[in-house]
């Protein structure tokens, strides 16, 4: 039986378990995991903020929450997190742990009949902003995602490696996208996982896909798998903001046709490094800089974050300002945070 943290559990007569809430638009958010303490303060701030999200937005398009583990160990998190437990790969990741997630969706889709009929697919270091809750742009014949440049089939190299695992070749066709942050009916996810987790093994075993796709093959994999799944999806480039690149909580305009909207999560992919002035400084360290600002979730691999991250100094841009003041608000909020869990 899958361990599921002390969660009641209710399960189809075929088996699968019963998890999310009903209503024909809302997204079952899943964010895929393992037990790292590096990933764990992290999925502890997501959660945070989703909760926030959900309790001031009560008519949101958001539903249920699940961790996705995919390391067949149970935590202490469970009892804080909706968490459901899949296999990892057999055979291991290759040293590429991110290798887990497409098989991970597989199995969670197999064994879970979702209330809601889209999911979103997240990640641990993003965060919600509560007053521009996610709306559900998605239909059930096209998905929603945010658009990456570096997904970019127009490059001489990565469009090459990519034609190799296509069928009927286009190289407009293949989306600029991973599969975080996407909004996607459950149909049409359950097309393209299978899809999906065979491609990110067979790039991964594949030299000169692992060379030309790096660390993003991943995100590859789930593009290419889409195209091959005749999946189609609306660019949503305000989904998500990167600091310290996005100065502001409106996206606008860079393309004809795009329109200026705001944004609705934060993502610390990136290091944030600021003068004592507020000027950025990418590139340059600020850790050891008198009056400057330094942050890094990376700083944080095998340890956790203090309560309360000291504060970049004025003039420095909003979007790194709300950033940290919100990781301090949930790392404040959260019992036994410098623990690690519950």
């Amino acid at each position: 039986e899958q361990p599921n943290g002390g969660i009641p559990r209710e399960y189809t007569e075929d088996g699968k378990e019963i998890r999310g809430e009903s209503g024909s638009r809302k997204f079952h958010v899943v964010v895929t995991s393992d037990t790292a303490k590096y990933v764990r303060w992290q999925m502890r701030i997501m959660y945070y903020w989703y909760k926030q999200v959900k309790e001031q937005n009560p008519e949101t398009d958001m539903g249920g929450f699940t961790r996705l583990l995919h390391s067949w160990k149970t935590d202490k998190l469970m009892t804080e997190i909706p968490s459901f437990v899949v296999d990892p790969l057999q055979g291991g990741d290759k040293g590429y742990v991110v290798l887990n997630r497409p098989s991970a969706f597989q199995q969670f889709l197999e064994q879970v009949e979702l209330r809601e009929e889209y999911v979103l697919m997240a990640e641990p270091d993003h965060l919600m902003l509560p007053e521009q809750p996610i709306p559900n742009w998605a239909t059930p014949t096209r998905g929603a995602a945010f658009p990456f440049f570096y997904i970019d089939v127009n490059n001489p190299q990565l469009g090459t490696v990519a034609r190799r695992f296509t069928k009927d070749y286009s190289k407009d066709g293949i989306p600029p996208i991973g599969n975080s942050p996407v909004i996607i009916h459950k149909r049409q996810l359950q097309r393209v996982a299978p899809m999906w987790a065979d491609l990110a093994m067979r790039l991964k075993t594949d030299k000169s896909a692992d060379a030309a796709f790096g660390w993003v093959l991943e995100m590859w994999a789930y593009a290419i798998a889409s195209y091959n799944a005749n999946v189609t999806y609306t660019l949503k480039p305000n989904l998500i903001l990167q600091p310290p690149w996005d100065k502001d909580f409106i996206y606008h305009p860079k393309k004809s046709g795009e329109t200026e909207e705001p944004f609705h999560m934060i993502h610390y992919t990136y290091g944030q490094d600021v003068s004592s002035k507020g000027k950025i400084t990418p590139g340059t360290s600020q850790k050891s800089t008198a009056g400057g600002f330094h942050f890094d979730k990376r700083d944080y691999t095998s340890r956790i974050p203090p309560r309360h991250i000291p504060m970049p100094p004025d003039g420095t841009q909003p979007v790194i300002v709300r950033m940290i003041a919100m990781m301090n608000e949930a790392m404040m909020a959260i019992p036994h945070w410098d623990r690690g869990e519950p």
